[in-house]
Formats: structure tokens, sequence, C-alpha cells
């Protein structure tokens, strides 16, 4: 093996580092090692028109710059390669923290003021942080996500900046951590409100921020975003990227997408994904409500399919979403249940106001709820808090709306609607169901599924099933299989 010249990495600041070498050869093998294909690319707008090659790449070789928490990466790289690295002890500082030990932690724990004692997962994210600056910590939706960080901002006690989805989340947040004892004054940021305050924990959505200069993020210590795998998009990328003199970078969340290329920008970003628990331990252990998923496998006639198998994508969603004998079903099995139900849809006018139309029509007993993007968030807000009272409604919600940032602990039923092939969706979806309530142990999942197979061809919307069929299996979900003939 011929000599390398060592690859030498200077910290520039807590969003990137530099990545030198004499030889512009190896630091080309570099930039292809972070460069990824994005799955499904090739049906977007951009790679059609021929504007984009449908690549993500995370190091630009002529530039030298990458996210700080890809060190390890590059680190990794070079070992592989039996090449050197170089980096000064004072860059490698900026990058760690003191050692910790669990006995820190415990003993620490056992000197604060807590409204309970925290469970085993959530001391060892707390002993995690303490000893990594920035991480991606992932725990399941219900598994007091809120209270972790509330024990990480007692623990570095620095300001502290809080990001969450949505206003209705600032407001929990809010309600959570003095809830919990937060004495150190809180600031909410919302549509119209000041962002300047002497409180030490600022709570915000990314909306309300993300245009703010680099001094303004600066002022904190520390960032902790909830929901972190949408920090991929341009908005959140640039808030940690302004970022710059911030050190403790946090992001939590229930689940991150199997994409190579969106865990490494997350991990760039944050840094290495830690996960605490899963959904089927806390559900074994109590924690969650156990969940039963019943797929319903709607199957139509063979001229029916015959039709379809021709479809584009989006002809076979607008077929399904207006199918009247489709809609009546699943009228039928939301006013067939007891308790809090919740309908998710995707696309507004096309499905979500057919099916609450058909609700309506039908409906004697129950009270009849519709939430989607357009909707205010105190009329949301509302909503939930008279759900919170309700023993028998339905919720006609869209998927994007209604899969992050609401909490409904009395949910009882959860249906699909539309036939997401999303993973994240998917599974941040079924968490709206699986927080425990006073007279609730379990909930139902029912998987709206759309057989339109014709011969060896399977339909769009079946592939979809039965890529949630393995996010089921992976997640060890409980799950069983129904056929329904539908005319």
């Amino acid at each position: 093996m011929r000599y390398r010249p060592p690859l030498n990495i200077e910290f520039l600041n807590h969003a990137y580092i530099r990545v030198t070498c004499d030889d512009n050869g190896f630091l080309k093998s570099l930039a292809d090692y972070f460069t990824f294909d994005v799955p499904n690319a090739k049906f977007m707008p951009q790679y059609r028109k021929g504007g984009w090659d449908g690549k993500v790449r995370l190091f630009d070789w002529r530039k030298k710059i990458l996210y700080a928490g890809l060190l390890p990466y590059v680190q990794k790289f070079c070992e592989d390669r039996k090449t050197l690295t170089s980096m000064s002890d004072v860059d490698s500082e900026n990058l760690t923290l003191p050692k910790v030990e669990t006995q820190d932690i415990a003993e620490w724990l056992g000197t604060q003021s807590l409204p309970f004692s925290p469970k085993y997962y959530q001391t060892y994210g707390l002993h995690y942080a303490s000893q990594n600056p920035r991480a991606v910590i992932i725990s399941p939706t219900g598994s007091g996500k809120s209270f972790l960080m509330y024990l990480m901002a007692n623990w570095f006690d620095v300001k502290t900046l809080i990001v969450v989805p949505t206003i209705s989340l600032v407001t929990q947040m809010y309600k959570d951590l003095l809830g919990y004892g937060w004495a150190g004054g809180i600031h909410k940021i919302m549509a119209g409100q000041p962002k300047v305050s002497d409180c030490q924990i600022f709570v915000s959505t990314w909306q309300s921020i993300y245009k703010e200069r680099k001094d303004w993020f600066n002022q904190f210590q520390m960032i902790m975003i909830d929901e972190c795998h949408l920090a991929t998009s341009q908005s959140l990328k640039g808030i940690m990227t302004k970022a710059t003199d911030v050190k403790l970078r946090y992001g939590l969340t229930g689940t991150v997408q199997d994409a190579k290329t969106n865990r490494l920008e997350l991990e760039g970003l944050f840094g290495k994904i830690k996960r605490l628990t899963t959904s089927s331990q806390l559900m074994k252990e109590g924690t969650l409500a156990e969940l039963n998923i019943k797929t319903v496998v709607l199957t139509y006639p063979v001229d029916q399919a015959m039709v379809v198998k021709d479809y584009t994508y989006k002809e076979e969603i607008d077929f399904l979403c207006r199918n009247a004998n489709r809609t009546n079903f699943i009228r039928n099995l939301a006013l067939d249940q007891e308790g809090i139900t919740l309908v998710l849809f995707q696309f507004v006018e096309n499905h979500g106001e057919l099916l609450l139309s058909a609700i309506k029509e039908k409906n004697e007993t129950k009270s009849v709820f519709y939430v989607h993007g357009g909707v205010a968030a105190e009329d949301r807000e509302a909503v939930r808090l008279i759900c919170e009272r309700n023993q028998n409604a339905i919720i006609v919600a869209s998927m994007g709306t209604f899969s992050t940032g609401i909490n409904i602990p009395k949910i009882k039923q959860v249906i699909f609607a539309h036939p997401s092939k999303s993973k994240i969706r998917t599974l941040q979806s079924i968490g709206r169901g699986l927080r425990k309530a006073k007279g609730k142990s379990d909930v139902v999942l029912f998987d709206i599924v759309d057989d339109l197979r014709y011969k060896k061809k399977k339909n769009y919307t079946y592939n979809h099933f039965e890529q949630r069929l393995a996010f089921y299996t992976a997640e060890q979900f409980k799950t069983t299989i129904a056929r329904v003939p539908i005319s």
C-alpha cells in the first residue's frame, strides 16, 4: 500500500470541522464515502427535470467542510485505510465532555426534588448525554421524552433552547416543564411574541425562529430539538448550522429513517444515534398500552384490479379516495368502535372531507371532530381538551397534523385510512394511541389495505402495505390479517 499523508482535522465551530490533506485524491475518496443516493429520487421533480442527479453529498472536497457530528466516520474511514488523522487537544476538548460515572448520576438524582422517579432508560439517557455533548436520542412516543429533557436541563443548568414541531407542543412542553418543577423561568415563543427574555429556557417552534441571526442562536449553551427526524429539512438544518457556538446539541425522536443519508445527516447535525428503549419493551413492562394491529385487506373484483394495474400511483390513490364502498367500510368501522377513535387520512379535499361527510351522514351518538393543517392551533387544542373529557368520539385528522404534536391518551382505536409507506409517519401515528390512560390498557390499530393485485402485478398501495408489515415485524408488534371482499 502506498504512503498517504495524514488527514488533518480542524475544529471550526460546533457545527463544522475542516478536513484537509496533501493528497487531493484521498479527499475525493472521502467525498465519495459521504455521497449517497436519495431513496425514490427518480420520482422527485428536480430529478425528472434533469437539475439534480439524485445524490446527497455531505462533504465537498474542494471546500473541505463537514458536519462536526460526522467526525467518528472520518476517523473510521482513515482507520479502515490505515491512514493517520491529526487533531489538536484543544479541538478534541471542544467535541467532548468530562467523564461522568453512573454513580455520579444516581447521587445527583438523589438530591433533586422530582415529581416521580425517572425510569431506568431516562436515567441511562441522562447519563449518556452527560458524557456526550451531542447525540440523537431515540425513545418511543409515550416514553417520557419531555421529562428526560427536563432532567438534562437541570443537569447542565445552562441557557437552553427547546425546539418543537407545533404551537400546541410549545404549550404542552411549557406545562410539562413547570409540572416537573422547573423554576428557572420559561419563555414561550409563538407568532407575534418577543424573542428576548431573561428566562433560562426558551421553547419555540422551528417556524418561529429559523430566520433569526446567528448571534440570537449563540446566546444559548444547549439546544434540544424534539422530533428531530424533521431536522433534515432546510429550515431545521439552518437552525443547527447557525448555532455555531452551542456545544450541547441533542435531537430527540421516536424513530429515524432507515436510509443511510438521512441517518448521517442527523448524526452530522447532532451526533451519534443512541436508542434508549423500544415500544415493544415498554409494552411488556406496562409503561405503554398494549398494541394490537389488525390489518384489514380489502379485496376488489378482478375487473377493477385489471383497470387499476395500469394506473399511476396518483391515479390509484385517487381511485381509492373516491371509492364509495371503501369510504363506507371505513365509516362503519369507525362508528362501530367504542371510546375515542382516530381516523387518519392524507389529502384534505380529496379524502378527508369525503370521510368526514360519510361519517356525519350516519352518525347518531358520537362527537365528530375534523383536524388538518388549516385548523388553527387553538382549535386543535380545544379538540384535545374536549376529547380528554369525552368518552365516545371520532377524530378525522390528517396524518401530517396528528402523527406528531397531539397528545390524547384516551385514544382507543387508530384507523389508517391512507396507505402510507413512510416508516416515521407510520410509527409516529401509531404512537398517538400508545399512551396509557385510566381504564385503558390496550389500543387497536386498523390498517386498511387495498388488494388490487392483478395476476403477478402488485398495485402500489399493496406494496406499501408490505413495507408497513416489515415495520411491524421489526418492532415486534402483534399483527393479524383479515380479508374482506369489497365491490
